[in-house]
């Protein structure tokens, strides 16, 4: 690995069902990529693991989970940002021995409400409940934060009786008995609890649906599926038969064949893709039994009588599953399209798109239509159904590429061949469902020809547009939805796509007009980064390198930064750039790069002065040896430290021995010049030169800008498809060169033995 070594840090193990695998499947494959496994980002323009070219006008996918804490949503690519992302859902392979296990949401609240109950403090108990509700809305994830939710909403239904005259003390007993029933494993208290609740009338429907549960906890099917029934014939008007009949079609549903049996409803290709046997499919007659029946037509009957019901999005979760395994895959597709449709809890649309993530995106032109016809009616559906299917699915296609690493077995050639279908394959297979969506939400956008409704599908045809690169149509659709007053989020889609098209068209002027109202307009919104990385493109494009770091710098994109204060803005415009920003918080990193770059150009007197103005962090030499490593001798001053979450200062050592370096550097010039004749000017030239030969290979490094990462960016910069001017890769390669001793020291060597030949310094030169 080189010296300048990627950050490689490691942490705790928090683990979260059904996401683990996804997190550690990219990890091993991380792993190819040898030191720089840890630059994954996607917070970056050159140094972006997940977007280059056209990828960076792509809008994001719909997210996986919700990080509360935040207040932002977790995409697939967010998990995969090993290096940015430090959300509660990271995968973390080592745990710290000091570090705690963390605590799933609304656990205080949870405790704090058993206070309450102990305490018959009937009042601030429910309060408490009702902000556990609010506290995990969006946290079902979380081990065992279902089964709390559940509890919760049946304690707040006994808490009812409350109204109809019973005692606290009284509801404190079925209270009592629901923490007795607990979530795996009931207390052997639990049906005496039951019992003596019951005894209060208002109570007893409470008492009937905690007998069935248990029931159920005993798999007692048959006996728990008569008591629900019983309890909805006997309390029609409970608040409990809702969830009587829940249970009931829940537990109807888990009785049929196609439940229990995997092979119900698979198609050519299993959920990961993998071709399946025929002999493993199940047939449909067969899958779709008695229980198939009765289970369908319960929750439907549940969606109907409840519409605003608690078990309305779950009914519906449970129905799309009943058609998959049916073998009613469009029907299926529909039903979890209504729920990524849903307008106002995002609870449901993230458990949608987690479902939607696992059966799969690949279906038919035959599939799609039905469900496009299933669909077309409701307005929210129909959108969500668009953008899921351009960016959750056709994009992936679309952006295909050939793998670096795909062709090195016994065969190059041959896997070079397969490779290339593949990718043609897919993008191929990519432009077709762009090109039904263009369709779809065309024929749909006709039915609300001035409505915001129709401006939201005149937003997802200028979508596509943009991912098939029919930039211009892009653009008159944008124009298009802004002139029929698109609000909220669909008006920031449209300020992105109208932007995007232009700077593609090369219309910078207009695109960074655009960006800009997009990002005044939107300062906080899930596009806000992704736009003000755009202006800060187009801002390069059009030259005006400054605006493009004060906009890196604004995004914390500090690879960027150290790109350009390091390697491609000039330096005296750096330095004008430091001058004319006095007080920005990073100005005395900013003004160290200044100082390194004079000191490259050789310009000792300017370095000098500019490093002296440095405010420096002195503290303790981070790269102190231990008293028994070599000999209690220290590394070299600017040795960079590994470790990325520590702030980015410029250390007093860093400062003394580029000081120090200038002074060498300018005695040993300044003797070149003054040397009276050939000999001693040789052996002068000589003298600078084997002191550049033999110095640190970081004489010239800049450790408050690259903190390690310098070698490994601009090998994967130079090496990959990032570079955005034409005369990029030779900039970088002025700068390796200038950055390098040696390769300071090998010119002099040779300019030795042409102009000085017969000196002794011009043999040892050769040598």
């Amino acid at each position: 690995m080189n010296r300048e070594k990627s950050d490689a840090t490691s942490a705790a193990a928090y683990r979260f069902p059904g996401f683990r695998a996804v997190v550690v499947t990219l990890a091993i494959a991380a792993t190819t990529l040898g030191c720089t496994w840890s630059l994954l980002t996607e917070h970056s323009v050159r140094f972006n693991a997940f977007r280059s070219g056209r990828g960076f006008y792509r809008l994001p996918p719909l997210p996986i989970m919700y990080d509360r804490e935040s207040g932002k949503e977790i995409t697939i690519e967010s998990q995969n940002d090993f290096y940015d992302y430090d959300g509660p859902f990271v995968f973390r392979e080592y745990a710290a021995e000091s570090e705690e296990t963390p605590k799933a949401p609304g656990d205080g609240t949870w405790r704090d409400l058993q206070t309450s109950i102990d305490a018959v403090d009937l009042k601030k108990a429910r309060t408490l409940l009702e902000k556990y509700l609010d506290e995990t809305e969006s946290e079902i994830s979380w081990e065992g934060v279902r089964d709390t939710r559940n509890a919760a909403y049946d304690m707040l239904d006994a808490m009812t009786a409350l109204k109809k005259g019973s005692k606290p003390e009284a509801v404190k007993i079925y209270l009592d008995a629901r923490n007795a029933f607990g979530f795996q494993i009931a207390a052997p208290e639990t049906e005496e609890l039951i019992e003596r609740a019951a005894a209060d009338e208002n109570l007893e429907d409470n008492a009937d649906y905690l007998r069935a549960a248990l029931l159920v906890r005993k798999e007692l099917t048959q006996d728990a599926l008569e008591a629900f029934a019983k309890l909805i014939a006997a309390y029609p008007d409970s608040e409990k038969s809702e969830a009587a009949s829940y249970m009931w079609s829940k537990l109807t549903m888990e009785s049929s064949y196609s439940f229990g049996h995997d092979g119900c409803g698979i198609l050519r290709k299993d959920d990961r893709g993998e071709e399946v046997n025929p002999s493993a499919i199940e047939p449909t007659e067969k899958c779709q039994d008695e229980n198939w029946h009765r289970a369908v037509n319960a929750f439907q009957r549940l969606m109907k009588k409840y519409p605003d019901g608690r078990y309305f999005s779950d009914a519906r979760g449970w129905l799309a599953f009943l058609y998959k395994r049916g073998g009613e895959r469009a029907k299926s597709l529909a039903e979890y399209y209504r729920m990524l449709g849903h307008p106002t809890r995002r609870a449901v649309r993230l458990e949608a798109k987690k479902s939607l993530q696992i059966i799969g995106h690949e279906y038919d032109d035959a599939t799609l239509d039905e469900v496009e016809k299933l669909i077309a009616d409701d307005v929210n559906t129909a959108m969500a159904y668009a953008y899921h299917r351009i960016y959750n699915h056709a994009v992936d296609l679309t952006y295909a590429r050939v793998e670096p690493w795909c062709c090195y077995g016994e065969n190059p050639w041959g896997e070079r061949r397969k490779e290339e279908k593949r990718v043609t394959d897919a993008r191929t297979a990519g432009s077709h469902e762009l090109g039904r969506i263009v369709s779809f939400a065309t024929a749909v956008m006709k039915r609300y020809p001035n409505a915001p409704a129709g401006g939201g599908f005149v937003i997802r045809v200028a979508e596509a547009n943009l991912e098939l690169q029919n930039y211009g149509d892009a653009r008159a659709f944008a124009v298009k939805a802004l002139a029929m007053g698109v609000q909220d989020d669909l008006r920031a889609e449209a300020l992105w796509t109208k932007g995007s098209a232009e700077h593609e068209m090369d219309n910078l002027r207009e695109a960074r007009a655009t960006f800009t109202a997009l990002i005044t307009e939107f300062p906080s919104n899930k596009l806000t980064e992704g736009a003000r990385r755009l202006l800060a493109m187009t801002a390069e494009d059009q030259g005006d390198l400054e605006s493009a770091l004060e906009h890196y710098l604004a995004l914390k994109y500090h690879y960027d930064v150290a790109y350009f204060v390091d390697v491609l803005m000039p330096t005296d415009r750096l330095a004008t750039f430091v001058e004319q920003r006095p007080n920005i918080p990073e100005r005395d990193r900013l003004l160290y790069a200044v100082g390194v770059r004079h000191m490259r150009d050789g310009h000792w007197n300017l370095a000098r002065q500019t490093l002296e103005k440095v405010k420096t962090d002195s503290g303790i030499n981070e790269n102190k040896m231990s008293m028994a490593e070599e000999d209690s001798k220290s590394r070299f001053a600017k040795e960079p430290s590994w470790e990325h979450d520590k702030p980015l200062v410029v250390k007093t050592s860093w400062v003394m021995q580029d000081l120090k370096t200038i002074d060498v550097l300018e005695h040993l010039e300044q003797a070149t010049y003054n040397s009276p004749g050939d000999e001693s000017r040789a052996e002068a030239m000589y003298q600078l030169a084997s002191y550049l030969f033999g110095a640190d290979d970081l004489l010239f490094y800049n450790p408050a800008a690259w903190k390690g990462t310098r070698a490994d960016l601009l090998n994967e910069l130079q090496s990959g498809d990032s570079v955005r001017s034409p005369n990029e890769s030779q900039i970088i390669f002025e700068h390796s060169q200038s950055h390098d001793t040696i390769a300071r020291a090998i010119p002099i060597y040779l300019d030795i033995a042409s102009r000085f030949p017969n000196t002794r310094a011009a043999k040892d030169a050769l040598y």
